[in-house]
C-alpha cells in the first residue's frame, strides 16, 4: 500500500521520492491506520520502469520471533517482481519473480515461496514489500501487489494435536 494526498488525490505528478501515488479509486481500496495518513492498495503506474516501496511492519504485527514457510503472491499485469525485504539486515527473505506474457497483456508465471525449515522473521526488524513493474504500455495502467505470508503458529499447532 501507498500513500496518497487525501486532500487532492488525483495530483500529478507526485514526488517519487516520497512514494505517493495516485489511487485508482478511493473508496474501496483506501486504508487508514488512524495515524491521519490514507494509502491506497491499488494506483497508477507511469510508463516504463519504476520501483515501489511499502513497510509492512504495521500489517506483520510481529509480537514474537516466526518461520515463514510459504507465500503467495497477487500482482496486477506489467509487475515484474515483488520482494520481500528485510530493511533491518538488508536480505531479501523471498523475492517473487513475475513475468508478463510477451504478445499481449496479462501475466504466464508467478513464483511462489515454500519451505518446509522455514525462514526466521524478528518482532524488532523492519520489513518491506518491494514491487518492481515495467509498463509497456503507452498509457497509464492500474497496479497492485500483494503477498500472502503463511507463518508457523505454535498456539495452533498445539489445539490442533491436543
Amino acid at each position: 500500500m501507498l500513500p496518497y494526498n487525501k486532500s487532492d488525490p488525483y495530483k500529478s505528478p507526485l514526488d517519487p521520492g516520497k512514494e505517493y501515488c495516485i489511487p485508482v479509486e478511493t473508496k474501496n481500496h483506501s486504508y487508514d491506520y488512524g495515524d491521519g495518513n490514507v494509502l491506497s492498495g491499488h494506483w497508477v503506474i507511469p510508463v516504463g520502469k519504476n520501483k515501489y516501496h511499502s513497510g509492512i511492519n504495521d500489517q506483520l504485527q510481529i509480537k514474537d520471533s516466526l518461520r515463514l514457510h510459504a507465500a503467495a503472491v497477487h500482482v496486477h499485469p506489467f509487475a515484474t517482481s515483488l520482494t520481500l525485504l528485510d530493511k533491518t539486515t538488508k536480505t531479501e527473505i523471498f523475492k517473487s519473480k513475475i513475468t508478463n506474457l510477451s504478445n499481449k497483456i496479462g501475466l504466464s508465471n508467478i513464483k511462489s515461496f515454500s519451505s518446509e525449515s522455514g525462514v526466521w522473521m524478528f518482532k524488532n526488524h523492519e520489513y518491506e514489500l518491494v514491487l518492481e513493474v515495467n509498463n509497456t504500455t503507452n498509457s497509464n495502467q492500474d497496479m497492485m501487489g500483494s503477498m500472502f505470508l503463511f507463518f508457523y503458529d505454535a498456539e495452533l499447532d498445539s489445539i490442533v494435536n491436543k
